[in-house]
């Protein structure tokens, strides 16, 4: 019985040993670590870095840090009567814009103060607080300068469009859209004219109206374009003016094609209003096409500002545009023939060979050369090539094609190494055009149909 009591005796020392031997770990981090304090009157922002991770910046990482939490805290909400509310805007354009407010927020940020801050061996931290009727305050300055500073963009405006310069006008006013950028989810109420209006609306309204004010009409509204040939800028011409006719210098415009993408499709109205666009080779396989020319007003929101942001706030807007409607037709051909044998003219077949493939492709032929789009010259010959000794004579047939266009050769081919056979080099010349039938038709008609098609 003893030596039970001694071996209980011997087990509860034991076991008061090891709980005795176990380390204590007390919690001195203060109680802003472990709970994120909260205020009526500040902002307050805690931020933590890693010494292991970050050894020679953690302390401005933990500050960032704490910025960030304060700014997190000053929202962004959007005014029924804001700029961003005036527009057709997505909801990721304002998902994109609260951000950038935010982060814009918390590097401009003013007046805070650290209020703590604590570290262990592996981390840190840092308390910041920021009064919130200081920040007001400073935020309400600034944004009453920003306001100011739109004000005297939009008078600006206004005074360039009551002379009727439109194009200044406009970018004067993208400007004084710019000016608030910061505040453009907000209610902003200004006295204009003797009025009190929302000054997000009335930049929006503004820039609607200038934008309508320019007017964009052709100089013909229809024409006729032939297929391969040329369309002159005289007939795809436009003018730019304002609702009272005054002509407007320095417009940028788009030329927007119907049946496809076109090069050099950008311009700029000159001193008189004119911007106008050529083909060089008009080339539609429809029989109608359109052709317009529109305001080009991610070019004009480029001269004023490089701000993305502003450029999908304002891409929405509809813009001016003038169009011509083009009747399409294939071109009338003039097909004249010069063939000889041996140097001495001949009555050939180049010639009917050529007017029967290009009328079974629904191209029309005239004998009257005025009457023509095109002109197409034969010249035909043939050459003595050599005699057996069988007295087999053989000549070669030379053909070349050329289609001119107001004299000038737009299109050019040529056959050679047809050769025939005959009881004398005339003979065989005469043996060498009844063989040029296919060539004709596969290698100058099938080229010229695609030259004028394609």
């Amino acid at each position: 019985m003893k030596g039970i009591y001694i071996i209980i005796s011997l087990l509860i020392f034991t076991f008061m040993l090891s709980c005795g031997s176990k380390k204590v770990v007390v919690d001195n981090s203060p109680t802003w670590v472990k709970i994120r304090p909260l205020s009526e009157v500040d902002y307050v922002g805690v931020g933590k870095s890693s010494k292991i991770k970050s050894p020679y910046k953690y302390l401005q990482l933990a500050k960032n840090n704490a910025l960030g939490d304060i700014s997190s805290e000053i929202s962004v909400n959007i005014s029924s009567s804001s700029v961003l509310s005036s527009v057709e805007t997505q909801q990721g354009f304002v998902d994109t814009y609260s951000s950038l407010i935010k982060s814009k927020a918390q590097n401009s940020l003013e007046g805070y103060e650290l209020v703590s801050a604590y570290e262990t061996e592996t981390d840190y931290w840092c308390y910041y607080k920021l009064n919130k009727e200081k920040y007001n305050t400073l935020r309400k300055k600034k944004r009453q300068s920003a306001i100011s500073k739109s004000l005297d963009f939009y008078e600006r405006s206004s005074k360039a469009r009551n002379q009727g310069d439109l194009k200044p006008s406009i970018l004067l006013n993208i400007r004084a859209i710019e000016a608030v950028k910061d505040y453009w989810s907000e209610e902003i109420k200004v006295t204009l004219n003797g009025k009190d209006v929302f000054w997000g609306n009335e930049l929006i309204t503004n820039q609607n109206k200038l934008i309508g004010d320019l007017s964009v009409k052709p100089v013909l509204d229809r024409i006729i374009g032939v297929r391969a040939k040329p369309i002159s800028d005289d007939l795809l011409s436009f003018t730019l003016s304002n609702k009272n006719g005054v002509k407007q210098e320095g417009i940028p415009v788009l030329f927007i094609y119907s049946d496809g993408r076109i090069s050099k499709n950008k311009s700029i109205s000159d001193n008189l209003g004119r911007v106008s666009y050529n083909f060089k080779k008009f080339k539609s396989k429809k029989n109608n096409v359109v052709f317009k020319c529109e305001i080009d007003l991610s070019e004009l929101i480029d001269e004023a500002t490089s701000d993305y942001m502003l450029h999908k706030l304002l891409d929405k807007i509809i813009v001016p545009d003038g169009r011509i409607d083009i009747s399409v037709r294939n071109p009338i051909l003039y097909v004249k023939s010069n063939e000889k044998v041996l140097g001495d003219n001949y009555d050939g077949d180049v010639r009917n060979i050529l007017e029967r493939f290009l009328k079974e492709k629904g191209l029309k032929t005239t004998n009257i050369k005025t009457e023509s789009d095109f002109e197409i010259i034969i010249n035909s010959d043939t050459k003595k090539v050599s005699r057996n000794s069988d007295r087999v004579y053989t000549s070669e047939l030379i053909i070349s094609i050329k289609m001119l266009y107001d004299d000038e050769i737009v299109y050019s081919t040529s056959i050679s190494e047809v050769y025939g056979r005959g009881s004398n080099y005339k003979n065989a010349s005469i043996d060498a055009y009844s063989k040029v039938d296919s060539d004709i038709r596969i290698k100058v008609g099938n080229q010229l149909y695609r030259y004028i098609l394609d």
